[in-house]
């Protein structure tokens, strides 16, 4: 299970043309052809690539760090609506007893559960935690404990991942008791700090009603419909791999729509001048 089957699912046709280990460092969109320039990490160099249209899809976080350069800089307007979309950081430790290795403290017919902890300065540190066997996947142990906002930045700060474990299993010791034991394996998430996302979702900010319009700016193309722009936070379904996904899609669907109507102009250029030449 889990996202990876989706992403294997979609690339698998496509894997000849996938590169990976490139982050994109530059794009110039200021001639016929856009310009893309990238750093192959396998092969230690820096290398460019020319297309009609190019679809940005990094998250908000990347372009809010200006981790690629835009040439011609993005336009005012597109830099606003960055920089007034919130991005924040929510992360997983997500925990996997083998077998019946959880014992009998399980919290059965409990999809989340939460503990309430005097107010100090970790009172908000690892305490919700989902039943994944609760929720569709039955045949695991498994708990995903969350964390998110100022709290998550601090726990990537301040915590090891030895220190995110000592945290949770506490907190689940304080609801179940002494007998839950340490997991077989444990995934600890830090999308704060992992440089191709630099957060998780983005979100309405404290004080502002709607960022509805900023949303469609942000996903609006720039450079003459050369550049689109997708992800979660160009649509209303934000901070979600549906909304991720459909924006994905409507964006591809423009861009196909445009080389297609460029195919028509040329072919009907050309088939104009042939008879213009079989009138001569």
């Amino acid at each position: 299970g889990g996202f990876d089957k989706l992403i294997a699912g979609v690339s698998n046709p496509y894997q000849d043309r996938v590169k990976l280990q490139s982050p994109v460092k530059k794009i110039e969109y200021d001639d016929d052809l856009v310009r893309i320039t990238y750093e192959d990490k396998q092969n230690g160099t820096v290398r460019t690539k020319y297309a009609d249209h190019v679809l940005v899809t990094v998250p908000l976080g990347v372009l809010k760090a200006k981790s690629i350069e835009f040439i011609p800089p993005l336009p005012r307007w597109k830099q606003s609506v960055i920089d007034y979309i919130g991005f924040g950081v929510l992360n997983k430790c997500i925990l996997y007893w083998e077998g019946n290795g959880a014992g009998k403290w399980w919290p059965k017919n409990k999809s989340v559960v939460s503990l309430i902890t005097d107010e100090d300065k970790d009172s908000g540190f690892w305490t919700t935690f989902f039943n994944d066997k609760n929720l569709g996947n039955d045949k695991h142990f498994i708990l995903t404990g969350w964390i998110g906002g100022e709290n998550a930045i601090r726990s990537e700060e301040s915590q090891s991942d030895n220190d995110v474990l000592d945290t949770v299993l506490r907190n689940l010791r304080s609801m179940f008791g002494k007998a839950v034991r340490p997991p077989t394996k444990y995934i600890i998430t830090r999308w704060g700090q992992d440089e191709y996302a630099l957060g998780s979702y983005s979100y309405v900010p404290v004080g502002r009603r709607s960022i509805d319009a900023a949303r469609v700016d942000l996903g609006w193309h720039i450079g003459r419909g050369k550049v689109y722009f997708s992800g979660e936070a160009t649509d209303s379904y934000y901070g979600t791999v549906v909304g991720a996904r459909r924006s994905g899609i409507e964006k591809a669907k423009k861009i196909l729509m445009r080389l297609e109507a460029r195919a028509r102009r040329k072919k009907k250029r050309s088939s104009s001048s042939r008879d213009g030449s079989d009138s001569d």
